[in-house]
């Protein structure tokens, strides 16, 4: 299993190439042909926080037969643990892992993607036994998937602990944080976003995620995203972060040593030999102090035109080109 911890070539054979694309997903949206199925992974018997890289994970954590399309789903929740605890070993101010009830919110969710993972495996227990662990005195994980791509509200205690609650909402994270905002704190709650691509260059997606952004720093948790390599997401969005909300990106992990197996490969650029690719969880980044609330007031005052025109300008600077 050495070479799972290596740049794989598997090739775009897992996509359904019949599926339709809804009206708000992009052609980078992750899915599974519904055919596929996801073993369950058998009981753990050893900390999770002492694995490295994906030979090591997986030689301890399966008994079936893998395929890259296994690995690219628990590249999902194996990529919130690896950041959890980067925080953990990291930044000194980060005292999640001690509470008794402890938020993991994970926004942009994608029925496809995290909301399939979480209702057909037992992927994202992961991060339960990750914490679990570490915190002896825990009471409580809440595992919140938000998203408008999401299927139906809808809640469910894990078959593995009571202690852990998965919780699917439908609608933005504004919507969200209206109705849970009082029962998070930032001691006591994380917020991930994976493979979202706000930064890509859809002037659309980026003006949608502005608007949670927004909020999102308002309140000051510790937000992470993952982004895919090599489609530039990273450069947009630090971008996004950095100049128009004017927050700081704390940590940047630019190999995630958890990344998707799968690599899919786009058509060759005319006149040149790059081949472009996409590995999703490439690589991650932290902001920890949010934005400043004279930053905020600023920008919601804007109109959506002029939010625009500066979301583009941001992006065409550091050369990626925009789509309507």
């Amino acid at each position: 299993m050495e070479n799972l911890d290596k740049k794989s070539n598997y090739s775009d054979d897992i996509l359904d190439e019949s599926e339709e694309i809804n009206s708000r997903e992009y052609l980078g949206t992750f899915r599974w042909k519904r055919s596929l199925k996801f073993p369950k992974l058998k009981e753990i018997s050893f900390p999770i926080s002492s694995i490295t890289k994906w030979s090591e994970y997986l030689e301890n954590r399966i008994d079936f037969q893998i395929e890259p399309y296994i690995v690219d789903a628990l590249s999902y929740p194996m990529s919130v643990v690896y950041i959890l605890n980067y925080l953990q070993n990291n930044e000194k101010s980060f005292k999640l892992l001690k509470e008794k009830k402890i938020n993991i919110i994970l926004v942009g969710v994608s029925n496809k993607v995290e909301e399939r993972i979480a209702m057909e495996s037992n992927y994202f227990d992961e991060i339960f036994n990750y914490i679990n662990y570490l915190n002896p005195e825990l009471s409580q994980v809440n595992l919140f998937f938000v998203g408008e791509e999401i299927k139906s509200q809808s809640q469910y205690t894990s078959k593995l602990s009571e202690k852990l609650v998965y919780n699917f909402f439908k609608g933005t994270v504004g919507d969200f944080l209206k109705r849970k905002a009082l029962e998070f704190s930032k001691s006591n709650t994380f917020v991930i976003g994976l493979n979202c691509g706000f930064g890509a260059g859809f002037l659309k997606l980026s003006l949608s995620w502005l608007k949670d952004l927004i909020v999102l720093l308002k309140f000051g948790y510790y937000l992470a995203f993952t982004y895919t390599n090599d489609y530039e997401d990273f450069k947009g969005e630090s971008a996004i972060i950095k100049n128009i909300l004017h927050s700081e990106i704390k940590y940047h992990i630019e190999d995630n040593p958890f990344k998707s197996m799968t690599v899919y490969k786009k058509e060759i650029e005319k006149n040149s030999e790059k081949e472009l690719w996409s590995c999703g969880n490439y690589g991650s980044y932290v902001v920890v102090d949010g934005c400043k609330r004279e930053t905020i007031s600023g920008l919601i005052k804007l109109s959506v035109e002029k939010l625009r025109d500066m979301v583009k300008k941001e992006l065409l600077n550091v050369g990626i080109t925009t789509i309507d």
